[in-house]
């Protein structure tokens, strides 16, 4: 009976495992163009800041959203409002992060 057990829970971790793996898979939208996107919005609002973080992020929610995340050295000012980063989703949608939010679609 022991050994029962330890089969049936050994099985669902590598189930779980197995689809946890699965779920891993590359992103639609490159880390590169994702990096020129932020790039040339930095550029194109000729804001000072360098990108000094660029990573992939999913919503918390079951079956979230993947998007880029393209954190700033320092603090854009825009539009009276204290942009931190930018969120780039995998088809290339800009959305300004102010503070701890999202703000808009760019």
């Amino acid at each position: 009976m022991k050994t029962l057990r330890l089969l049936a829970a050994t099985l669902a971790l590598c189930t779980v495992t197995g689809t946890a793996v699965a779920a891993e898979k590359a992103p639609a939208l490159p880390i590169e163009k994702a990096l020129q996107l932020a790039q040339d919005y930095l550029k194109r609002n000729n804001a000072k800041p360098a990108i000094v973080a660029l990573s992939l992020e999913k919503s918390a929610l079951l079956g979230g959203k993947v998007r880029w995340y393209a954190k700033w050295s320092a603090p854009v000012q825009r539009d009276g409002k204290s942009e931190i980063g930018l969120e780039i989703s995998m088809d290339g949608t800009l959305t300004r992060v102010v503070g701890r939010g999202a703000l808009s679609g760019l």
